[in-house]
């Protein structure tokens, strides 16, 4: 975790992982959670194992 925050600048912070997240009843849980300070602005990450595959991006939903 500590080479990927390097890689990622020192604007981010880490929040969490496996972090809950309830949208209109239903239980999320994003891998990575993480916070950019200049922006204010949450950056969820799901890590994923293989490939990417075109319905991955279909299952991530902006909230």
């Amino acid at each position: 975790m500590e080479d990927f925050s390097r890689a990622m600048g020192d604007m981010f912070a880490f929040m969490g992982s496996q972090y809950r997240l309830e949208v209109d009843e239903n239980k999320y849980f994003i891998d990575l959670l993480l916070f950019h300070r200049r922006l204010k602005a949450l950056m969820a990450v799901e890590l994923k194992i293989g490939a990417l595959m075109p319905e991955f991006v279909g299952k991530i939903r902006k909230l």
